[in-house]
């Protein structure tokens, strides 16, 4: 849900002008405004993990992302509008902010002191290659094949539904909270 968030917000503004003739010199006001809740959001939902347990945060944050993907997508390409972009890649930069908060403490829990930096180095970076790096070829298809505005939302559902399925595994079998 992080990585895919990440590539929704870098992708929203060349979506926004290319598909819903949003003006190219407001376009980024979106990503300024979810690197703004990002920067003030994760150390706070850090804190938050810190207390409840950081996979509880993360499957809140990936249901959210999972039921929030296609309302959030229909809202923009019916409305579409500058204010509109930036509400809702805000709110990406929100959901962003509680999964990217507890990653890191969830991740370092998962792996032995001896393997931690080798296993969550692997980890993350095999899941930003195979579900992050790809996203825009695939949301670029997911255009073209259905001819839907609205189509980009079903790449980041399947990213959230994942990201769900990996959150209960990692609850159930290593006992995360």
């Amino acid at each position: 849900v992080a990585t895919i968030s990440i590539y929704m917000i870098l992708y929203m503004p060349t979506f926004a002008v290319t598909n819903l003739k949003i003006p190219a010199d407001a376009a980024f006001l979106g990503g300024i405004s979810a690197g703004i809740i990002t920067l003030c959001g994760v150390p706070l939902v850090g804190h938050l993990a810190d207390r409840v347990g950081p996979a509880k945060v993360m499957t809140y944050a990936a249901i959210a992302a999972f039921v929030l993907a296609y309302p959030l997508f229909k809202l923009m390409t019916s409305r579409p509008s500058v204010i509109v972009m930036v509400i809702v890649i805000a709110v990406l930069g929100i959901i962003m902010s509680f999964y990217f908060g507890p990653l890191p403490a969830l991740l370092s829990n998962l792996f032995p002191a001896a393997i931690r930096g080798s296993g969550l180095s692997v980890a993350y970076n095999v899941g930003v290659t195979l579900l992050g790096g790809i996203a825009p070829l695939v949301l670029t298809w997911l255009l073209d094949v259905t001819g839907s505005l609205d189509a980009p939302s079903l790449y980041y559902m399947a990213i959230s539904a994942i990201s769900l399925i990996g959150l209960v595994v990692v609850r159930k079998r290593y006992g995360q909270r």
